[in-house]
């Protein structure tokens, strides 16, 4: 049992858990840290029958990204189920302003990758926006579904529901 606690009442300070790769050469697909859940089975083998793991997907300066793999066992093998990426977003506003109104076009994205054999690729999005002026409690707003085709390598917008529900 670990139990993690402050007492510290600034809301910003909780008690963290921090996974750090200090590395003289970081490399793209690098591991940053593992949570592994492990048992026995009947054989009396450990087995670790779930991971997150982090990732680092890109290591390069001013356009760092990350992942998040979610491996479970099944039928003797641990294989990756879901991954998250860098590319789910939500932007809603800028904090350090919050009398702002949003730009035009933020909001959030939900992206479907699978993979291709060497990477994985965008098969389908889902996108929120805004139209128009948000404010007062208004956020007008859509829905774009992008799928890709056969043969393409982007995905492009194949529907659009609109704030009238058009």
């Amino acid at each position: 049992l670990v139990i993690l606690e402050t007492n510290n009442p600034n809301s910003s300070n909780g008690p963290d858990v921090i996974f750090y790769r200090n590395s003289a050469s970081p490399a793209d697909g690098d591991e940053l840290g593992r949570l592994a859940f492990r048992g026995r089975n009947d054989g009396s083998q450990d087995i670790n029958y779930a991971n997150i793991i982090a990732e680092a997907i890109e290591v390069s300066d001013n356009i760092e990204g990350g992942a998040l793999n979610f491996n479970t066992y099944n039928n003797g093998t641990s294989a990756t189920r879901m991954v998250i990426i860098a590319v789910v977003k939500l932007r809603v506003k800028d904090l350090s302003d919050p009398s702002s109104a949003l730009p035009g076009d933020q909001g959030a994205a939900l992206q479907f990758q699978g993979w291709d054999g060497n990477s994985f690729e965008t098969m389908a999005t889902i996108f929120a926006a805004t139209e128009g002026t948000a404010a007062n409690g208004d956020i007008p707003s859509n829905l774009r579904f992008l799928t890709t085709p056969d043969g393409a390598a982007a995905a492009t917008e194949k529907m659009r529901i609109l704030s009238d529900g058009k």
